[in-house]
């Protein structure tokens, strides 16, 4: 050792320190880079998943709501129906809406043309629906003129113009509930059930290639930081031979993975002042990394994950799931800038009016959920009148801000009468309030 030591000079082995300091850094920098991207790929599919989920539970959900109101106005001819029938086709758009959401992120796969086929076999559909209508009307006798444009340019055949009212009231209702019908909507509901299908697989693969990429870029990370200590333990035990007793304390607290003492010769402190500046980025970059993964970016409060998590794990809570009313049209009419400082003023009044150990949680677009532990049915009023206050802050909002209202729905561990699962029963809850206008509460009982 003393006879290799006459080969170099201390400043020699900083500099050889130095270089190779830097190197593993930029090589640690960069994992914890390439894994935090990879991460964001990983929610990035997850988010698109379950917003691609509610397209296709739109698309459904808007079809059998066109099928149920057109049978209904064959059936009375009352015009409720067929107005509801046209706001859904013009107004409402769930169809056209569903689409488009799933074409931005999945335009070129497989769920998307099974959601497109479903799409033109329930516009096949609204053509036998606007056929039955108009036939149905001129059943009963209805003017004409109140008829919706589509459904009055219907063209009859002279087979059915010839039938008496009662046969051709019963020939709309066969065209409604026959089997030709319903065959259309097995078509329907088929390639609906293959997209869903279909992405899942999709949304597996993608999620299986992220994980992959981020298991490897962690175990990457962690041979680069081995390799790392590794290096600085064997410059230790060299320098303890060839310089005096600071580099040894130095050595010491890098083993207990603390900050070392800038103190010695200059060599030794800034050997010591490297050290602990990379310290202090391994550091930081395991904190950052920590919160973006359990907090959400816009407002702060906990994810998805967390919610999952917590919810598995409590026993005794109460859960609240808030919605904003109306969110996509505030969007369409304020802006999304206008829309993330109001989703930023509910995260923000959720965390003042909870306590600190509830878990306040964005769990979708403009969907928080509130995990009160160790809450029972005792707290109902406590946590109406919570909201009452949240509400009120809502509806008197500063600067340019929108008035905005909540829907809240809201289960606890103990209820005396669950239905089902305590997230199902307090979503129940939550679309009451949403059915009926908004802006109010109701709770499990």
């Amino acid at each position: 050792m003393k006879s290799a030591a006459k080969h170099f000079s201390l400043r020699g082995l900083s500099v050889f320190m130095l270089i190779l300091a830097v190197v593993m850094s930029g090589l640690i920098i960069w994992t914890t880079h390439q894994t935090s991207a990879s991460f964001e790929r990983l929610k990035s599919a997850t988010d698109e998943y379950i917003i691609a989920q509610q397209d296709i539970s739109s698309m459904k959900a808007a079809s059998d709501y066109l099928t149920s109101q057109a049978r209904a106005y064959v059936v009375t001819g009352d015009s409720a129906y067929i107005n509801a029938f046209y706001e859904e086709i013009h107004v409402t758009r769930r169809r056209d809406t569903a689409l488009e959401s799933l074409q931005a992120f999945h335009g070129d796969t497989e769920s998307f043309r099974y959601l497109k086929e479903a799409m033109e076999a329930s516009n096949y559909l609204v053509n036998i629906e606007n056929y039955a209508m108009r036939l149905a009307a001129l059943s009963y006798g209805l003017d004409e003129e109140k008829l919706p444009e589509e459904v009055r340019l219907v063209a009859l055949s002279p087979e059915h113009l010839s039938l008496n009212a009662e046969a051709q009231a019963d020939t709309a209702v066969e065209m409604m509930f026959g089997e030709g019908y319903q065959k259309q909507k097995d078509i329907i509901n088929d390639n609906i059930s293959k997209c869903a299908q279909t992405l899942i697989e999709e949304t597996s693969q993608t999620q299986e290639a992220s994980s992959q990429d981020m298991l490897d870029l962690l175990a990457r990370e962690r041979t680069f930081i081995f390799s790392f200590l590794a290096f600085l333990v064997f410059i230790s035990v060299i320098l303890f031979y060839w310089v005096i007793r600071p580099i040894y304390r130095i050595n010491a607290r890098m083993n207990q993975q603390t900050s070392a003492p800038e103190v010695g010769v200059k060599e030794v402190m800034n050997l010591a002042r490297s050290y602990n500046d990379l310290h202090l980025k391994n550091l930081e970059s395991q904190e950052q990394l920590s919160y973006e993964a359990s907090h959400d970016a816009l407002t702060g409060v906990y994810n998805r994950g967390v919610f999952e998590k917590v919810r598995e794990k409590e026993n005794n809570f109460g859960l609240i799931l808030v919605d904003v009313d109306r969110f996509k049209n505030i969007n369409d009419t304020y802006g999304h800038d206008a829309g993330d400082k109001i989703l930023k003023t509910v995260a923000d009044q959720l965390m003042h009016h909870f306590r600190s150990n509830d878990y306040v949680c964005r769990i979708g677009g403009d969907e928080f959920a509130v995990i009160m532990v160790h809450a029972g049915n005792g707290m109902k009023e406590l946590v109406r009148d919570k909201f009452n206050d949240i509400q009120y802050t809502l509806s008197h909002p500063e600067g340019s801000l929108p008035v905005v209202t909540l829907s809240v729905g809201a289960a606890f561990s103990e209820r005396p009468h669950p239905r089902e699962d305590i997230f199902k029963d307090a979503d129940r809850e939550l679309y009451t309030v949403k059915n009926s206008g908004g802006g109010g509460i109701r709770f499990c009982e």
